[in-house]
């Protein structure tokens, strides 16, 4: 993840090798907030990683119905 004072809206994310697709986004959970991760690009692939940029899109808590 980028550094806290970071306000590219981007989230760098280190992975297992062949984890990253250019078609899945991903869902994380960061200090009660809930973010979508469209992936931009696959920065660099190593014999046991994934060095992946997606954009953070925080998701809308909604309201209890």
């Amino acid at each position: 993840m980028n550094r806290p004072t970071d306000t590219s809206g981007e989230a760098w994310l280190l992975m297992k090798v062949e984890t990253f697709a250019n078609n899945r986004s991903l869902v994380m959970q960061l200090d009660d907030k809930e973010y979508l991760l469209l992936p931009l690009a696959l920065v660099e692939r190593g014999e046991d990683y994934d060095l992946a940029r997606y954009r953070m899109m925080e998701q809308d808590a909604g309201e209890d119905e």
